[in-house]
């Protein structure tokens, strides 16, 4: 949320299989959903030779692009519209570990469009903690020092498990 309302152009959240990133993403939309115009891709793998054909059909894009240019002109739009109308854009890519370091430069390549101007495009990464581990690769290095909040879940402690259960019984 911090990096949500302070405009961080790129935010992390890394956690362990079933520590709750989806739910707290999820959570986070249901709050903010009437300040942006969210986007959500949850199925990511490294084997996809572009992300914005993926992207614009998180934000309901109905045309198909027909190459990789035409995409970029059609995202660059939108967020121009977008701009105009004031609102944010927000795109969160769970499940960010299995995206590899072409399409992360992707992404990086995207966050340009926020340059000279009040950002408009925010990126969340959701993943397991290999994510963590992609980044501080030295062929991502223009990546990793965009990332204005990292943030990583750890498991609940006792006492905090037994506070959620009768909580959650509540």
């Amino acid at each position: 949320e911090y990096g949500i309302l302070n405009e961080a152009g790129f935010v992390v959240l890394t956690g362990e299989p079933g520590m709750g990133k989806t739910t707290l993403l999820q959570q986070l939309l249901a709050e903010h959903r009437d300040h942006f115009t969210t986007g959500l891709i949850t199925n990511t793998h490294a084997g996809t030779d572009t992300l914005l054909p993926w992207i614009l059909l998180a934000f309901g894009w109905k045309e198909k692009p027909q190459g990789k240019l035409e995409a970029f002109h059609a995202f660059q739009q939108f967020l121009d519209t977008e701009s105009a109308a004031r609102r944010r854009v927000l795109l969160i890519v769970d499940e960010a570990q299995n995206l590899g370091v072409a399409l992360l430069e992707e992404l990086r390549l995207l966050s340009n469009l926020n340059q000279d101007k009040a950002p408009i495009l925010q990126i969340i990464l959701s993943g397991q903690p290999g994510l963590r581990q992609l980044l501080q690769r030295k062929d991502l290095t223009q990546f990793a020092q965009r990332v204005m909040v990292d943030y990583s879940l750890e498991p609940f402690k006792e006492e905090d498990s037994l506070g959620y259960i009768a909580h959650r019984l509540r």
